[in-house]
């Protein structure tokens, strides 16, 4: 592999305008999860609404996608876009998690267990890519495959929670077992 493959110093990511078209997507991804929130809290009083609520929260979930297309797509990658893509997933994934196991969810609760790993695994790769960045300030994390299919198999889990009925087993079990992989990983 080289260097641009592996992520490595000659990897094409500009330092320069921080508005882009990627990391505008990036900031109205952030700026959605409170919509998401609001929606999903009326559900106990307007069941309607549940479909409303899945819709904002698997856009805010699929425009991930999107972002990171337009980034490489418009040859516009920059640092801060490369910090802010990961922390927009855990900001969605973690008050998705808080939410839906909290007393404010009308529907079926997560269960703790499977927040519990979520956020551990989000405080561990947090903590990590903090100290990495104090001991090489040039360090810029990179999404690994099995950090992109444990995020998607977490955000489908979610998600399935807000549409409906408990989430089935497997789906959970997945999510479950991602999370555990990345953590032993």
């Amino acid at each position: 592999m080289t260097d641009i493959e592996n992520g490595g110093p000659s990897a094409p990511t500009r330092v320069g305008p921080v508005f882009t078209w990627a990391n505008g997507v990036t900031f109205c991804r952030i700026a959605a999860v409170p919509l998401f929130l609001a929606l999903a809290s009326l559900v106990a009083s307007r069941p309607g609404i549940r479909p409303w609520a899945a819709a904002v929260f698997y856009a805010v979930a699929l425009s991930d996608w999107l972002d990171g297309f337009l980034a490489r797509r418009l040859n516009a990658e920059t640092n801060l876009g490369k910090i802010l893509d990961p922390i927009a997933d855990k900001i969605l994934t973690v008050t998705g998690c808080l939410f839906l196991a909290g007393p404010y969810w009308a529907g079926p609760k997560i269960p703790l267990y499977f927040v519990v790993l979520v956020i551990l695994r989000d405080v561990l790769i947090v903590a990590g890519g903090f100290l990495l960045h104090r001991t090489d300030r040039a360090f810029v994390p990179k999404a690994r495959p099995i950090g992109r299919v444990t995020t998607f198999v977490n955000l489908l889990a979610i998600g399935l929670y807000v549409i409906g009925p408990p989430v089935p087993s497997p789906v959970l079990a997945v999510g479950t077992a991602a999370g555990a992989v990345l953590l032993l990983s």
